[in-house]
């Protein structure tokens, strides 16, 4: 699996890609990919900030932006990392809230941090919580339709239903043999997207087989969707105690997956959000479903990327009034 990830992220990126890991204690090991920008790209100044990227729920962080990945400025360094039990990370069934924001600043701080965190979904509802706890390790947030605490405790006995019913539907045909016909059916069209190559895409495809092949999976799904809904509470909790930091901030609601109405609840906390936050941008995308980074890649790339060279101004500008 490793060997088919770091594969087709260098074939895609044009990048040197490296593994990296961390103990995180009881033996588990906390992984990730990153990039190593080429001489020439690492030369030019003050590097700026790492981005480190969180995925959605459910997905590999190694592969969950890899929509986004290749279309970065070559100069950036980026990680993106698997969360306990997805990809090539270790299983932590008592994973916590507290669990995934220390495990996202240990990436932080071994990439040198403050870190632009990039977090999608459930990961970017990680990445809230890390910048509201920790906020020493946050450059800056770019998140794409993140998730927020009060649409996960709304949500209906419907909707609580759907995850458990998915996930023993996987379980079934993981037992019948038919799980690899489904995920090619499910990823076939954001492979599509990534690359027009016949060849790479059967390689793209492969390592998200592997990364899902992994027996932890849809245990961790379970795992996950219950912290979600026993942490909610503490995430609202620390909003109410502490400040959001005042960081560049964007967020990108989708504008379609949802019934009308909830989705104008889940759009309106996204401007809660972004009003609350001094010079941050708040960006709904039209025909977007709630993957945005998979399905509108180049504006979320073009956003971190600002982002980026952003912070490495800033960065410069501070070298060298110290001197």
């Amino acid at each position: 699996m490793e060997d088919l990830v770091v594969q087709v992220l260098e074939e895609l990126t044009a990048q040197r890609i490296r593994r990296g890991e961390l103990s995180r204690g009881n033996g588990r090991m906390l992984r990730w990919v990153e990039s190593v920008p080429a001489p020439a790209a690492a030369g030019l100044g003050t590097p700026g900030p790492a981005v480190v990227f969180s995925a959605s729920f459910g997905e590999t962080g190694c592969l969950g932006w890899l929509a986004v990945l290749p279309l970065l400025a070559p100069e950036i360094r980026w990680i993106a990392y698997d969360r306990p039990g997805l990809g090539a990370s270790d299983p932590d069934p008592s994973a916590t809230l507290e669990t995934h924001v220390d495990d996202l600043a240990a990436v932080a701080e071994q990439a040198g941090g403050p870190c632009i965190l990039a977090g999608a979904s459930w990961g970017g509802l990680i990445g809230q919580a890390a910048a509201l706890r920790r906020s020493e390790i946050t450059a800056g947030l770019v998140l794409s339709d993140p998730s927020d605490e009060r649409m996960i405790l709304s949500q209906s006995p419907a909707e609580r239903r759907m995850l458990p019913e998915y996930c023993a539907a996987l379980d079934a045909r993981a037992a019948a043999g038919t799980l690899e016909d489904h995920l090619r059916s499910e990823l076939g069209g954001d492979v599509a997207r990534i690359t027009s190559d016949p060849a790479l895409r059967a390689r793209v495809m492969n390592a998200h087989l592997a990364s899902y092949a992994v027996p932890s999976w849809t245990e961790t799904m379970r795992a996950e969707d219950r912290t979600m809904l026993t942490d909610a509470p503490s995430i609202a909790s620390t909003r109410r105690e502490r400040r959001f930091p005042s960081v560049p901030l964007v967020i990108f609601s989708a504008s379609t997956g949802l019934p009308p109405e909830r989705r104008r609840v889940f759009t309106g906390y996204h401007r809660e959000l972004a009003a609350a936050v001094p010079g941050s941008r708040h960006i709904v995308v039209t025909g977007a479903g709630h993957a945005v980074q998979q399905e509108r890649p180049a504006l979320v790339a073009d956003a971190i990327t600002r982002m980026h060279q952003e912070q490495r101004t800033v960065s410069a500008s501070g070298t060298r009034g110290a001197k």
